[in-house]
């Protein structure tokens, strides 16, 4: 007797595959959709008060101004992530798979809660950032 289908149990519909650097070695780095169905998923590689880079597939070009970034300060908890809204400044290739994307602050005042929890995640031993980037809806 065939067993009837259950529904999927994920609670992420969609992942992105990053291969990164550590040491001598490629590392695979997981990032999990969770935001929205639109989200770009990425790794946030640098930052400081004024923006961030980070790294995206290259199948998702990111052409508009205004982004939410969605920063997930955690490894193992997605619950404990911050946001800012951010302008795209520029996009450069990086090899044949990514893109790197520069972005500032919209608001250096609203975002520097953002930032320090990345300073205190940065600080804590994480080399990147797990982080989706969403067009604001507006308000």
């Amino acid at each position: 007797m065939e067993q009837p289908e259950q529904p999927e149990q994920r609670k992420s519909e969609r992942v992105q595959f990053f291969q990164m650097p550590r040491n001598e070695e490629l590392v695979p780095v997981w990032v999990f959709q969770r935001a929205s169905e639109d989200s770009v998923l990425g790794l946030l590689l640098d930052f400081s008060s004024d923006g961030v880079q980070i790294l995206t597939d290259k199948s998702r070009r990111l052409d508009g101004d205004a982004y939410e970034l969605i920063a997930y300060v955690d490894e193992t908890d997605s619950s404990n992530f911050v946001s800012a809204r951010v302008h795209r400044q520029w996009s450069k290739p990086v090899g044949t798979l990514y893109i790197r994307n520069g972005f500032s602050f919209a608001d250096r005042d609203v975002s520097m809660p953002c930032c320090e929890a990345m300073f205190a995640a940065r600080d804590a031993g994480l080399q990147w950032l797990r982080c989706e980037i969403v067009t604001p809806r507006a308000v």
